[in-house]
């Protein structure tokens, strides 16, 4: 049985903490999502690399380890206001500004998030993320 009753969809199984696809090194990180946890991914190619971090609430140690020197960091910021399982946009900037990734984008925005005024208040490579944004990386 599934959560509250629905039947599951697929079978459960762990993730490795690391895994290759083709060429691709994929590295892999619990995070903490109120009382569960999500997969926290960084993905490394051709010198590359490109971190997701998506329904979280709180940065671990692991969690900084995975996504320090990326890329891009594609990273959940669901509002401004504080919420129990997602990171607000107060909580995620000083991680933004610790980690350096050399772009990011912000992902999981409510419709409170206008993404014209957060263009113009976050710092330098960091920009709202929106349906088909696309980075091309390249060393």
């Amino acid at each position: 049985e599934g959560l509250d009753g629905y039947p599951p969809t697929v079978a459960l199984e762990a993730l490795p903490d690391r895994l290759a696809i083709g060429d691709i090194a994929v590295t892999v990180a619990d995070q903490p999502h109120a009382n569960i946890t999500s997969a926290g991914l960084r993905f490394d190619a051709n010198g590359c690399s490109i971190g997701y971090a998506t329904d979280f609430n709180e940065m671990t140690d692991d969690m900084r380890l995975l996504y320090d020197d990326l890329d891009v960091w594609i990273v959940d910021v669901l509002r401004r206001h504080p919420h129990p399982s997602h990171p607000h946009l107060d909580q995620a900037l000083p991680w933004l500004a610790d980690l350096k990734p050399r772009r990011a984008a912000l992902t999981h925005l409510d419709q409170s998030m206008d993404y014209h005024s957060l263009r113009e208040e976050l710092p330098p490579g960091v920009e709202p993320g929106y349906d088909g944004l696309e980075f091309e990386v390249g060393r």
